[in-house]
């Protein structure tokens, strides 16, 4: 659903650079949640799994950025 969204949005109006999809995507999908919260909170309400090859080294990042 949310990368529905994201392709309706025509190339010109959209506010985010064409590497950073899969971002707006999650963004996207979170604000849809019953409770909308921020990525970090998501991930430790687990809403946000993190159980998939691209969600481990999602998690990874994070780790490393805010050691």
């Amino acid at each position: 659903m949310s990368r529905q969204y994201i392709d309706a949005i025509p190339d010109a109006d959209r506010k985010f650079a064409a590497g950073k999809i899969l971002r707006a995507e999650l963004y996207a999908w979170l604000a849809t949640r019953e409770a909308p919260s921020r990525m970090g909170l998501a991930i430790g309400a687990r809403d946000l799994r993190v159980d998939n090859e691209l969600s481990e080294a999602f998690v990874n990042w994070l780790r490393r950025l805010f050691r």
